[in-house]
């Protein structure tokens, strides 16, 4: 990432300051701060700037309206000396009793620390502002501040967002809030809060007249915890922003807040996106919005609304004459009802901005609004997203942008439809910038991707895999990568990265998981079999609590370990927007599979996780029954990889037993196991009362003519649904693969086989021939051709197979499904599949 003008200024005094005390420490952020090279005026002095607001000649302090700051936003490792650093630093508050903000946001140092500040805030009772975001608080720091709350009562900003080891103690600060009561700001985003912490909480409102912002978002496990938690909450006549997006909220919990919620008659400004059951829920609470008549921002993104709620939110927007902000982005049902909200719209005289990002918008829709600004309203649109709607036409942008010239307001239009940038101008600049050389393979993809015409509306992946070259390129490394992405933040369109078998590192990794944290387009990412490790794991997973945008994420081959596997577990139970999640290879070991099982029991928008050739020591296959469990439950997941995981028969059956009772499961990869014919019987069983399963890989196990008499039963008397089934390399001789071709002819379904690897005599080769001769099977379709010599049928292996384009795909043209495309768009998981 290219540096600021204050990290600049900042390395330089570095350099030339090398030693360096606690009081520089403190004064730091005040020190090397400059102008725009055409906008250069003298600076204030470190110390002057540090000081301001004293005035030691006089009796009594001139100044005191103004905020004196103190930011130690030097994050640095959290190791032992840094902790040392802090304390000593932490000191100097004596000297400062006229502080009124304090923020050591981002400092991971402080966690565990926190009572070396809280000890001396007495000094400072002053203080109006108190930010400790990300610090990676402890239980015992929270206990802690708590106990302190009483010597700071002018505190009026508390920021206690992104420490999520803080949730069980919430109870314990909940009790002493009563002691700021002058509090305006309260921020728990993504805390790890939980329902009893929900209700702590709400206990603490009561004492909290003067809030003014309440921000809970990204707290999933509060969810079904708003029923008995929400008593003094509608008591907050003061109430100007709510933030509850992300929070997983059930039915029950919409029910409860349709009637608190509009009862917060100053509300202004309420998020309630990825949170599903806000458009599922039968209770009007967007209808119920009328009664909040001075809101001016409505967040419901990715809410799951149906037509019905938006006729609702329609209907109440009629009463809402301030709405300045109204965001529906990725409600697929906006697209051809747009017109629902044609009255809303006439009145809206004060709207400024209109999201509408992946919506299904159609040429109707876009008409609609050219049509409303044309006969006068909208008169104030300034920002209009209608991004990723790509069922729109050629001609229905054209139409629309014919008309932009009715929209004089307007100062943003979806990036992806303003004027384009050059990328590979700008990654020329950017290198020049920050002298870097230039890697020519980047180069060239970047010139192609300028030269795609449908990128301003289709969007485009660029694919710099560094294994699929007839002539070597130079692989992107970590500094490259640097660059790379300066030139993509500016690129809405780049809807897609593909960075697979390059050199990335741990370094890398934090160039990704600040440029996830930052940027809103990208939905696919292919990082596999790079060198990242299980700190560039933390970091990724870590971003990804707050990226979403990010739909598809490959990080197969990056040997992360369990640890590193534990952070993206960790994640699934927060992050709401990621549909496939791929860990293969990444020598995982049992403690992240279970954590994944538990977090896959919460999480509701994984489709697909492949799981392949984990590192695992035992016999007992915990890991299955766990797994197992997870699918009795889950009812996202639509395609699983459990492949290498040294299954046994006793871990088929108790898959087995938990997918009677799933309905979604489409895809189960059980490849490269010890799976024998015992265990079929199990799967056969299934097959004749399964009505989802469509794809099923034994690949690489033993399941032996007997195991494939089993599946031919299934297939040529019960089972309709199977598309797909892969037995290579199964010990399988003529007897059982004769079976299975009489089995396609009686099962209409089954559209794909693949059987090489097994014995084949001269039965069933003719067996194979037949079915293929008859049209029954396609040899797109199948891993065998029939040729003849000298009057006698023979296969030959053809290169098509489930795994085919698993690890490896052409570059230069997109991969026909039929050609056994792993998941052979069957699921709908990602355009990326």
């Amino acid at each position: 990432m290219e540096k600021t003008d204050d990290q600049n200024c900042q390395d330089t005094h570095e350099e030339e300051n090398p030693k360096r005390s606690p009081f520089d420490f403190v004064i730091k952020p005040f020190q090397g701060k400059k102008c725009a090279p055409e906008e250069r005026k003298e600076q204030p002095s470190a110390i002057k700037q540090f000081f301001k607001g004293f005035d030691f000649g006089k009796s009594e302090v001139k100044d005191r309206r103004e905020i004196e700051e103190t930011e130690i936003n030097n994050a640095g490792d959290d190791d032992q000396s840094e902790k040392q650093d802090f304390s000593v630093e932490a000191s100097l508050l004596p000297f400062l009793p006229e502080l009124e903000e304090i923020s050591l946001s981002w400092n991971g140092c402080v966690g565990g620390t926190l009572k070396a500040l809280t000890v001396h805030l007495h000094h400072v009772n002053l203080l109006k502002v108190l930010r400790l975001n990300n610090c990676r608080l402890t239980a015992e720091d929270v206990i802690s501040l708590a106990d302190i709350l009483n010597v700071i009562p002018n505190l009026e900003v508390l920021d206690l967002s992104i420490n999520k080891n803080i949730g069980c103690s919430m109870k314990v600060i909940a009790q002493d809030l009563k002691n700021v009561p002058g509090l305006k700001e309260l921020n728990l985003h993504m805390c790890g809060l939980k329902q009893d912490s929900l209700q702590g909480l709400d206990t603490a409102l009561q004492h909290l007249a003067e809030l003014r912002k309440l921000d809970i978002s990204c707290n999933r496990e509060i969810g079904g915890g708003f029923k008995a938690s929400t008593a003094h909450l509608a008591s907050l006549k003061n109430l100007e922003i709510l933030d509850l997006h992300q929070c997983c909220v059930t039915e029950e919990d919409m029910t409860v807040l349709s009637q608190v919620i509009p009862l917060l008659s100053s509300l202004q400004e309420l998020n309630l996106s990825s949170n599903k059951n806000v458009g599922l829920s039968s209770d009007p609470l967007l209808g119920r919005l009328r009664f909040l008549p001075k809101l001016r921002s409505v967040t419901i993104s990715n809410c799951g609304l149906g037509e019905e709620s938006l006729s609702s939110l329609a209907e109440a927007a009629l009463h809402l004459p301030e709405l300045e902000i109204l965001d529906l982005s990725w409600n697929k049902c906006v697209g051809g009802n747009l017109k629902l909200l044609l009255g809303a719209l006439k009145l809206a005289t004060e709207i400024q901005v209109l999201r509408l990002s992946s919506c299904n918008l159609v040429a109707e829709d876009l008409a609609l609004l050219t049509s409303l600004r044309q006969n006068g309203h909208l008169a104030r649109l300034q920002k209009l997203d209608l991004s990723y709607n790509n069922n729109i036409s050629d001609e229905g942008w054209a139409v629309f942008c014919q008309g932009l010239g009715a929209f004089k307001e307007l100062s943003e239009l979806d990036q992806v439809m303003s004027v384009l940038p050059d990328l590979h101008l700008c990654y020329v600049q950017s290198c020049q910038d920050l002298s870097q050389p230039e890697n020519p393979f980047i180069a060239r993809v970047l010139q192609e991707a300028d030269k795609n015409d449908e990128i301003s509306t289709k969007g485009i992946t660029l694919k710099l895999a560094g294994n699929n070259h007839l002539v070597p390129v130079p692989r992107v490394t970590d500094d490259d990568l640097g660059v790379l992405v300066s030139v993509v933040d500016q690129a809405a369109y780049v809807t897609g990265l593909d960075l697979a078998y390059n050199l990335l590192t741990d370094a890398g990794a934090q160039t990704i998981a600040i440029f996830l944290q930052e940027n809103s387009t990208l939905r696919y990412l292919n990082l596999m079999f790079n060198d990242i490790g299980t700190s560039g794991a933390e970091l990724i997973a870590g971003a990804l609590h707050s990226n979403q945008s990010l739909v598809h994420l490959r990080m197969t081959g990056n040997k992360i370990g369990d640890q590193g596997g534990m952070f993206f577990a960790s994640m699934l139970k927060i992050n709401s927007t990621l549909e496939k999640l791929d860990l293969g290879d990444c020598d995982v070991g049992l403690q992240c599979l279970i954590t994944t099982a538990i977090a896959l029991t919460q999480n509701k928008s994984l489709k697909a996780i492949n799981l392949n050739r984990p590192l695992l020591s035992g016999q007992q296959e915990e890991t299955t029954v766990h797994i197992a469990r997870m699918l009795r439950s889950n009812s996202s997941l639509v395609e699983l990889h459990l492949g290498k995981h040294e299954m046994k028969n006793f871990g088929v059956e108790r898959l087995c037993e938990a997918l009677y009772r799933n309905s979604s499961l489409r895809y189960l990869d059980l490849s490269c196991n010890n799976i024998t014919y015992d265990g079929v019987k199990f799967l056969g069983e299934l097959l004749k009362r399964n009505k989802t399963l469509k794809i099923l890989d034994l690949n690489a196990n033993r399941i032996e003519d007997e195991g494939a008499i089993y599946l031919s039963e299934a297939l040529a008397t019960r089972n309709m649904t199977l598309r797909v089934l892969s037995i290579v390399s199964n010990n399988i001789t003529g007897k059982g693969l004769v079976a299975l071709a009489h089995a396609m002819q009686s099962n209409t379904t089954l559209s794909h086989i693949y059987i090489w690897g097994n014995k084949f005599d001269r039965s069933a080769c003719v067996a194979f021939w037949e079915v293929i001769e008859m049209g029954r099977l396609e040899l797109g379709c199948t891993d065998v051709a029939p040729y003849e010599v000298d009057g006698k049928v023979f296969l030959a292996e053809l290169s098509h197979g489930l795994g085919k384009h698993r690890y490896w795909a052409p570059r230069s043209a997109t991969v026909d499904p039929s050609a056994a495309n792993a998941s052979l768009e069957i699921v709908p998981v990602s355009e990326y599949l």
